[in-house]
């Protein structure tokens, strides 16, 4: 029978806290459990962390369809969870655990899966046996997500707009900071100043774009799709002066991804402002754009993130960390020469 691998972690997710210039290491602690029901002769047991990128996408050149590709490693990790010997190892029959950490830096991107590619990260426990058994494996992805933190210059810089559309309608659009996660509100302040007595909002649509670009940088090839999401239609009339404040809801389940900039993958937002006024002589209207950070994180989950991993710390750093057990020195293992 073969034996039972699995990786248990302290953390389904690993948080990184700011943008990827600022933000800091975290380390993500898990234990393999190996489950014998015989006594069995290993060779080695590790476990492998791997991130990368890829994109793929078709398009048509002089009547043909062609398809560009372009992948790119991440990070590339590879820990013994024995002793390296040219020895083998035999484990009792039972079960048997074995700790591990992997550091995860601040600049690593974000997860992320598109229709034409993804930012993914696996984690791989393989345990080699003597010849003729097979390896036994297991898998699992890990998901990096990042929010803002209360320090960071970059997430929590507001946004102030301030313009005259066509001389006549003075504007200002305030939001008190540029980065927004899943099931966050966006809080719009507009202040519309008319200098002329005749003129009146009439409505105010708002909208998130969205704009995905996949680049091959060898060939200089890229593609982009672009979407736009209604996120609130107000159309209460005023005339003269008027201060207003929008709420406006980033919807939980709207497929709306999160921003990336890799050097295959690129998502960006903006924000959508479609003002119609009435004149004197008629209906006018005019948008206001900018661009706004979506991330994969609410800003009220600040209270989810790992602690940062320094080498000062202790073994044991965080304290929403599972209880982890012994670590392989403290099992029997009994070493045999092959």
């Amino acid at each position: 029978m073969a034996p039972g691998v699995e990786v248990l972690l302290s953390e389904d997710q690993v948080f990184l806290q700011g943008h990827p210039a600022e933000a800091e290491e975290v380390v993500l602690g898990g234990k393999v459990v190996v489950d014998l029901s015989e006594e069995t002769k290993i060779k080695s047991l590790s476990v492998k962390l791997t991130g990368k990128s890829k994109v793929s996408w078709k398009y048509t050149y002089n009547g043909e369809t062609q398809f560009s590709h372009a992948k790119r490693n991440i990070v590339k990790i590879h820990k013994p969870l024995l002793p390296q010997t040219n020895k083998h190892y035999t484990l009792s029959p039972g079960k048997h655990e074995f700790n591990f950490e992997l550091p995860f830096e601040g600049a690593f991107p974000e997860t992320v899966h598109v229709k034409n590619g993804y930012v993914q990260y696996m984690l791989n426990v393989v345990m080699d046996r003597p010849f003729p058994r097979k390896k036994s494996t297991c898998s699992r992805e890990i998901q990096i997500i990042r929010s803002s933190f209360h320090r960071s210059d970059f997430h929590l810089e507001p946004i102030n707009i301030y313009d005259v559309w066509n001389g006549r309608i003075p504007y200002e659009i305030t939001l008190p900071v540029k980065s927004f996660g899943p099931g966050d509100v966006i809080p719009v302040n507009i202040k519309h100043s008319p200098k002329d007595e005749g003129i009146s909002l009439n409505r105010v649509d708002c909208h998130l774009i969205e704009s995905i670009t996949y680049r091959k940088p060898e060939t200089s090839l890229f593609t982009v799709e672009r979407r736009t999401l209604r996120l609130l239609t107000d159309a209460e009339r005023f005339h003269g002066v008027l201060e207003k404040n929008l709420q406006l809801p980033i919807p939980t389940k709207s497929n709306i991804h999160i921003g990336c900039c890799t050097e295959l993958i690129k998502i960006q937002h903006k924000l959508k402002m479609h003002f119609k006024v009435d004149l004197d002589e008629g209906e006018e209207s005019f948008s206001v754009e900018f661009p706004i950070i979506i991330m994969s994180a609410s800003n009220h989950d600040l209270h989810q993130i790992l602690p940062v991993y320094t080498s000062e710390q202790p073994t044991n750093p965080y304290a929403r960390r599972m209880s982890l057990p012994p670590s392989y020195e403290h099992i029997n293992l009994m070493a045999t020469t092959p």
